[in-house]
């Protein structure tokens, strides 16, 4: 039988001892913290968006491919045969085998438009709106299809050649411009005028050509 003396010390070391242990530690302290990434994030540029052709624009010097928003892509000066060839071919998509009209130059024919190198220079013709899908107008608008209220509106000038007799002219120029060097076919004593040619069919525009002029043998 125990003394009652070592009962009483065991109970008291006991509690010493519960005294002195360390107070329990919670489970989140012992979980490591996650590791946040310091290399910093690579950002990719989305690509920039490549203009697309939207019409070709014919003028008195050339013909010019631009974009939606106005801006030129490429163009071709008439007076640079080689140029105006290649870009009216890749417009079209091929580059036909010429006509040889000895002294009336090279003739290259796609379907509804053809183009004339001759005299140093090249001469646009074309009888549809458009260059494969791209719309031909001049700086003004005009296109195979405008009306002829849409051309008296800007003023042409009147070649003063009725075609089919009905007492109205069906041939102008727009865009004109003065050759005070050249005499007019039109109008004897007068100067030459430089213009954009233009036919029409009725009331409707049906061929449209450039460079042309009345000072010209047309």
């Amino acid at each position: 039988m125990h003394s009652p003396r070592l009962l009483i010390g065991f109970v008291v070391l006991a509690a010493l001892l519960a005294g002195c242990a360390e107070p329990g530690i919670p489970e989140s302290a012992l979980t490591p913290a996650p590791t946040v990434s310091t290399t910093p994030q690579r950002t990719v540029a989305p690509a920039p968006k490549v203009p697309e052709a939207a019409a070709v624009i014919l003028s008195l010097q050339g013909l010019t491919v631009v974009d939606g928003a106005g801006a030129t892509m490429r163009s071709a000066l008439f007076i640079d045969q080689d140029g105006m060839l290649a870009l009216v071919s890749g417009l079209m998509g091929s580059t036909p085998l010429p006509t040889d009209l000895r002294k009336g130059g090279l003739v290259y024919e796609w379907q509804g438009v053809s183009l004339n190198l001759n005299f140093g220079s090249s001469f646009l013709y074309a009888e549809r709106p458009d260059l494969d899908g791209l719309a031909l107008l001049t700086t003004e608008g005009i296109h195979v299809g405008s009306s002829r209220a849409d051309l008296a509106a800007l003023s042409p000038f009147d070649i003063g050649h009725d075609e089919d007799g009905d007492g109205t002219s069906d041939w102008f120029g727009v865009e004109q411009q003065a050759e005070p060097n050249a005499q007019s076919l039109a109008y004897p004593g007068q100067p030459g005028t430089k213009y954009i040619l233009v036919r029409l069919e009725g009331d409707t525009i049906t061929k449209i050509s450039a460079p042309s002029g009345d000072f010209y043998d047309i």
